[in-house]
C-alpha cells in the first residue's frame, strides 16, 4: 500500500489515506478549470472513508453531486468528493511527494484549453470515461 500525504500552500490543512489509488486522471472539465483557476485539474482519487484530514477545510457544492474542499485560510484546492460514488479526488499538486503517481488518461477533452497539445501517450476520453 502506498501513503498518500499532503497539505495546502500554507500548511494547515494536511491529510493521509494509507489506500491504493482507484485511478489517476487528469480532468479538462470546464468546472474543474474555474474551480482550480487552471486548465485542468490532475487527481488520486480513493475511497472517501480513507481520507483523514486535520485542519480548516471548506466545502462548496459545485453541482452533479460532487462537492470540492479547499483550504479556508489559503485557497489551496484540496479535494472534490463525490458521496454517492463513495470517492474523492485529491489534488495531486498538493501530495507530498508530487512524484509519486502518474496520470494514466486524460478525461473531458472535449473541454480542454485549444492551445494545449498533449503528447504524452496516455488514453483521452472526449468526455468521463
Amino acid at each position: 500500500m502506498s501513503e498518500i500525504t499532503g497539505s495546502c500552500l500554507c500548511g494547515e490543512c494536511q491529510y493521509e489515506s494509507g489506500a491504493e489509488p482507484l485511478n489517476i486522471r487528469v480532468c479538462h472539465c470546464n468546472q474543474c478549470q474555474k474551480a482550480t483557476g487552471s486548465a485542468f485539474f490532475p487527481r488520486v482519487m480513493i475511497p472517501l472513508d480513507s481520507l483523514k484530514v486535520i485542519g480548516p477545510v471548506g466545502w462548496f457544492a459545485s453541482g452533479s453531486g460532487l462537492r470540492r474542499g479547499f483550504c479556508t485560510k489559503c485557497g489551496s484546492t484540496l479535494f472534490s468528493e463525490r458521496k454517492s460514488r463513495n470517492v474523492v479526488g485529491v489534488s495531486l499538486g498538493t501530495l507530498d511527494n508530487a512524484d509519486q503517481f502518474d496520470p494514466t488518461c486524460h478525461i473531458w477533452m472535449s473541454s480542454k484549453q485549444q492551445w494545449l497539445l498533449f503528447d504524452d501517450a496516455l488514453l483521452q476520453h472526449q468526455e468521463g470515461p
